[in-house]
């Protein structure tokens, strides 16, 4: 995506010999940019030149990219970004990460992406945890309200059959009823309106 070499991604040597061995269709499919100001770090293009390039790789194992990361480059093949060391701090949930390249522009990059990418699956990770705990919950959620109507029918249908009556409500229904009856009664004795006795 560079049209000259940027020492912040790469040196004059490393883009020379990339130029080399890179040929002309790998140029057609990188995204156009409408600004030279855009950096291959930090824009569109560079997500859509890298999503092309990968479709590319997919495609065969004789094109070039998957050849650039499938044989021995020193800066670009898995083995090259494979020997990244990855250390945990101390008991922290800090990670040090370690990688040596005799490019510092490709150094720094390849810890770069390397960062956004593991930052990037451990927000996936962590939103799939979460998703999947709500997930069980609701689902146990679900499973016992069903078992708990089972249960509810089951005890309601036993207790038509059996006559059992339910014992809170219909002593609640007896009080009330023994009240009005009470009540009535103390009305006709002294013949006051039922409100002043309430």
């Amino acid at each position: 995506m560079l049209d000259n070499f940027d020492v912040r991604y790469i040196s004059s040597t490393s883009f020379s010999e990339l130029k080399k061995i890179t040929p002309n269709y790998i140029y057609k499919l990188v995204a156009e940019q409408s600004s030279a100001d855009i950096t291959p770090s930090d824009s569109a293009y560079y997500e859509l030149t890298v999503k092309t390039l990968t479709n590319l790789m997919h495609s065969s194992d004789t094109n070039f990219v998957y050849k650039l990361l499938n044989y021995t480059h020193p800066h670009y093949s898995l083995s090259a970004i494979s020997s990244i060391k990855v250390q945990r701090m101390f008991s922290s949930d800090l990670l040090k990460m370690d990688y040596q390249s005799d490019d510092p522009g490709i150094c720094q990059q390849t810890l770069a992406i390397m960062n956004e990418v593991c930052i990037k699956n451990f927000r996936i990770m962590k939103e799939n945890r979460s998703d999947a705990i709500v997930k069980y919950f609701e689902t146990e959620l679900s499973r016992a309200a069903l078992k708990l109507d089972k249960a509810e029918d089951k005890r309601l249908a036993f207790n038509k059959e059996n006559n059992i009556i339910n014992y809170y409500e219909q002593s609640k229904a007896v009080t009330w009823s023994r009240k009005t009856w009470m009540l009535s009664i103390k009305v006709k004795k002294l013949k006051l309106p039922v409100w002043m006795l309430l």
